[in-house]
């Protein structure tokens, strides 16, 4: 395998580089090698990406699974670890932190996340929701907003 791009000369690494040359483990500068291998990594690697594209398109129609678990671990203030919050005071950034427009937007993608969890469960599956905030908002609020819909 060669070597991508080391600016600095490392004397334990001879195959390295000297000023802007380029080498590989062989000591072939980059320039050197030969281009039909070069072609042949260039179509491989547009096979691998129509591969993965076939995938993706194939996954993106597929109806999604269902599980008999699902645990639903959301984004949060993360208020109810004291590291955290001390090294947002020592940090000076706890009015960031629970800033209310903040506190909106994770609360709006805390119920995305749950009602997509919820999506993916089997009739009779057990759903885990969980956050590590001690706010109500976060906790039975989004709950009760999901029970509500």
């Amino acid at each position: 395998r060669g070597v991508a791009a080391i600016r600095a000369v490392d004397a334990r690494k001879p195959w390295a580089t000297a000023g802007r040359r380029v080498f590989d483990r062989a000591g072939q500068r980059a320039s050197e090698r030969r281009p039909e291998k070069r072609e042949k990594r260039r179509r491989l690697n547009k096979s691998a990406r129509r591969r993965e594209a076939s995938r993706l398109a194939a996954l993106a129609s597929a109806p999604p699974a269902r599980y008999d678990r699902v645990l639903v671990d959301a984004d949060c203030t993360t208020d109810g670890s004291r590291a955290h919050v001390a090294k947002m005071v020592t940090a000076g950034r706890v009015e960031e932190l629970f800033a209310p427009d903040r506190v909106v937007a994770l609360c709006a993608a805390q119920g995305a996340l749950l009602r997509s969890g919820f999506a993916l469960l089997k009739p009779g599956g057990a759903l885990v929701y969980s956050t590590c905030s001690l706010a109500t908002a976060q906790n039975e609020g989004v709950l009760a907003a999901f029970l509500a819909a």
